[in-house]
């Protein structure tokens, strides 16, 4: 684009991130390989690989498995806390979200996205909005994924919830499911040893972007990622 992206007194330039990857983004909103040659052989550090990933599945689906072969929405989902500041703005450019960096005071916008997320998608058989306790304001460390007892001090299992929770999951289309998996993979930030197993999580981090784009909610999806303050 002509006119580089700038924010505040820091001057983050995405444009020059974005191409620094072989990616552009026209004046119409579109994400276009500005040089293929650079995005095929680019060196893509690990902090920057979510943003690469995206933005290579935005442009061309096909080009973006044979980038990154192996590279799953989980895999890219725990990356998420690596991204430093650019990282996320380039990545919220390439979805058409708008240029916002997470809270540092407690992250009031990410909960509102999160609380936006879980409605408009209908996914509240899977998380439960808890009271703040102590913290009295509530936040999105009220929101917790059900199949725990987290009003006891050893926050027990409850008896059959973890095997409810994975029957209802696999009911769900697979864009939901995405959702599902990016709101409990950013709560744990770690791999998951009690909710999704043996249930469909493996997607393709293109295949993921691709699916979103086309059902019209990538942009929300993205919102969440990358207001994402912490859990």
């Amino acid at each position: 684009m002509s006119n580089a992206r700038m924010l505040g007194p820091s001057h983050y330039n995405v444009d020059a991130k974005l191409a620094s990857l072989g990616i552009e983004i026209d004046a119409s909103g579109v994400v276009l390989f500005s040089d293929i040659d650079e995005a095929t052989t680019c060196y893509v550090h690990h902090s920057s690989k979510p943003t690469a990933a995206v933005a290579y599945a935005i442009a061309s689906p096909v080009f973006a498995r044979g980038r990154f072969p192996n590279y799953t929405l989980i895999a890219f989902l725990l990356k998420r806390p690596s991204m430093d500041e650019l990282e996320i703005l380039a990545f919220e450019a390439v979805c058409q979200a708008p240029l916002e960096l997470p809270e540092s005071n407690g992250g009031s916008k990410f909960f509102k996205q999160l609380l936006k997320v879980l409605d408009e998608h209908n996914l509240w058989d899977f998380f439960v909005r808890t009271p703040p306790g102590r913290r009295l304001v509530e936040d999105h460390h009220c929101i917790r994924p059900i199949g725990f007892d987290f009003t006891l001090p050893d926050q027990p299992e409850i008896p059959g919830a973890l095997k409810q929770w994975r029957a209802k999951y696999r009911l769900l289309s697979s864009v939901r499911q995405m959702m599902v998996a990016t709101v409990l993979t950013l709560y744990l930030t770690r791999d998951d040893k009690h909710w999704m197993i043996r249930v469909p999580k493996t997607w393709h981090v293109a295949d993921a972007i691709d699916l979103m784009r086309r059902n019209n909610c990538l942009t929300d999806w993205a919102r969440l990622v990358a207001l994402y303050p912490g859990w």
